[in-house]
Parts: structure tokens; C-alpha cells; sequence
């Protein structure tokens, strides 16, 4: 799972499920308020151990990269703002790197706060 969206009331993680699923998970910051899920795809995501997501222009989009540790493989995709199943994504397949035990990737430049829902 990843963070796709922050802000001062709320995160938003991005998260697979061994099923294959792709969800996110919107958490308040109040007191009591719960978390809500949506679904975002029903399958095709289970092979993904790891999500690196970062803010791609000024609507909210994100890249997301999936990352399989079996086969040290990485996959990008394009992601529109978060909205269920209506959510749109776009392959852009294979990145042609090697992924070896890439768990998390932290961001040593300039900083900008995700908006990906």
C-alpha cells in the first residue's frame, strides 16, 4: 500500500489485496470518524507486493508503479483521481529496470502533497 492523497483532514492509501484488488482506503483525521473504502478494480493487481505512487499534473493524476518481488519487475501506470471503479487507468507496461527488493522509495528532491483522490 501507498499514500495517494493528503491533506489536514484526511490520507488516502492505495493498497492490493492477495485476491488481486486494487482499494483505497480514506481515512479522516477526526476523532471517531471511520475509514471508507472504495473498490478501484475487482482483480488484476494480486502479483503487485509493492505500490510506489507520485503526483503527475494538476487534476489530481497519479503514476503508479507495481512492483512484483518474484520477478523483480516493475509496471507503470497512469491513474486519474480516485473515484471508485470510475477510475481511470492506463497501462503503460514494462518499465526496463530491474526491481530488486525495491520495498519503498523516498523522494530526496522537491516535495509536493498528494492530491490523487
Amino acid at each position: 500500500m501507498t499514500v495517494i492523497s493528503e491533506t489536514a483532514t484526511y490520507d488516502t492509501l492505495l493498497m492490493t489485496t492477495n485476491a488481486g484488488a486494487l482499494w483505497t482506503a480514506h481515512i479522516p483525521i477526526a476523532a471517531g470518524a471511520k475509514p471508507v473504502m472504495k473498490l478501484i478494480r475487482s482483480s488484476g493487481w494480486s502479483a503487485y507486493e509493492s505500490l510506489v505512487v507520485q503526483g503527475c499534473g494538476s487534476r489530481g493524476g497519479s503514476l503508479v508503479v507495481g512492483v512484483d518481488h518474484n520477478t523483480q519487475a516493475g509496471y507503470l501506470y497512469a491513474m486519474s483521481k480516485a473515484n471508485g471503479t470510475a477510475t481511470a487507468i492506463v497501462s503503460y507496461g514494462k518499465i526496463p529496470a530491474v526491481f530488486n527488493g525495491v520495498d519503498h522509495v523516498s523522494l530526496t528532491t522537491h516535495y509536493d502533497q498528494l492530491v490523487g483522490e
